[in-house]
This record gives structure tokens, C-alpha cells and sequence, in this order.
């Protein structure tokens, strides 16, 4: 009901219902364009992630080139996120996961971005390792090393400690 100079007007037959109605499917008429959205962005990334794999194995690129991409891409496109760094190399680590866009276009895209990198980080029997590569001159670095994160908890109790492994290091150096 709407109130006109002290007047309340009713609304025609069946407008409340109408109104439902269309405020339903205006909502999900913005659900399936989100959707649509996410899509399209997972399947760019995907897309990203694959190229900068196959140039890496094809033509030998190592690391650097995806610090330099990064900033490429945010200078030519510095209104949009997700041109970091490590965003890219999540991208690559996505399609070295997920290796067939099907795969990609049918089930993984319809989850958001944030999703997909939670489910990188915990992806069973994989161990993670980023390494960088400045130039030839320089010894390949581990950044980061997940293994007793990703094993099952009989596997952790069977490995030797950290201790264990340097003492025994320690130990072979003497002898």
C-alpha cells in the first residue's frame, strides 16, 4: 500500500504476487550472469596458466618470466585484479592440475576463483614446490615445501624429524 496525500492506495489485483514474481527473477537472472562471469574469468585463467606452462616447457622460460608478465598485464590492464605474481603462478599450478579445459569448462569453473586456489593448496599427494630460477649463474632455491601437511597422519609419525635428518647429516659429515 502506498500513502498519497493521506490516502492509502491499494494496489491492483494480483500486483503483490507480479512483484514476487519479477523480484525472483531479476535475482536469478544476477546469479546466472555471476556464474557467467566466473566462467569466463576461471577459464581465462585457466587459459594463462596453460600457456605460460607450455612456453615454459617449449621454450625453456624459467620464472622470471612471470614476475615480468605480471607486471605487463597489470600496466596494460591496471583497472582489473589478479595479474599478481603469485596469482599467475597459481594460474599455471591450476592448469597443470586440471591439464583438460573440459574439465575446466564443465565442473572446476563453476566454483569461484577462491575456491579453486583453496583446493590447489590441498590437492592429496602432491607436494608442493616453488622454485625460482633468476639466471644461470644462480642455484635453484625451494620458497616453499608442504609434504607432512599432505600425508596421512600414519605416514607423519613414521617419517624421521627435522632433528633426526640433520644429526644424521651432521653425522656423515664427521666420518
Amino acid at each position: 500500500m502506498k500513502k498519497n496525500n493521506n490516502l492509502i492506495i491499494q494496489p491492483p489485483e494480483g500486483y503483490i504476487d507480479w512483484l514476487a514474481e519479477l523480484k525472483i527473477k531479476i535475482h536469478n537472472a544476477q546469479q546466472r550472469a555471476t556464474l557467467a562471469v566466473n566462467n569466463e574469468l576461471v577459464l581465462l585463467y585457466w587459459q594463462i596458466g596453460n600457456e605460460i606452462l607450455t612456453r615454459q616447457e617449449k621454450q625453456g622460460w624459467g620464472a622470471k618470466v612471470i614476475e615480468r608478465l605480471a607486471g605487463d598485464l597489470r600496466n596494460s590492464f591496471p583497472d582489473m585484479k589478479g595479474f599478481s605474481r603469485t596469482n599467475l603462478l597459481y594460474m599455471r599450478s591450476f592448469a597443470e592440475c586440471w591439464s583438460d579445459e573440459k574439465i575446466v569448462q564443465q565442473l572446476v569453473g563453476q566454483l569461484p576463483w577462491g575456491h579453486n586456489l583453496v583446493l590447489l593448496d590441498k590437492i592429496k599427494n602432491k607436494i608442493v614446490a616453488e622454485y625460482a630460477l633468476s639466471d644461470k649463474t644462480q642455484p635453484m632455491g625451494i620458497a616453499e615445501f608442504k609434504l607432512l601437511e599432505s600425508l596421512p597422519a600414519k605416514l607423519k609419525t613414521q617419517l624421521p624429524s627435522i632433528e633426526d635428518i640433520e644429526r644424521e647429516l651432521t653425522r656423515g659429515n664427521d666420518e
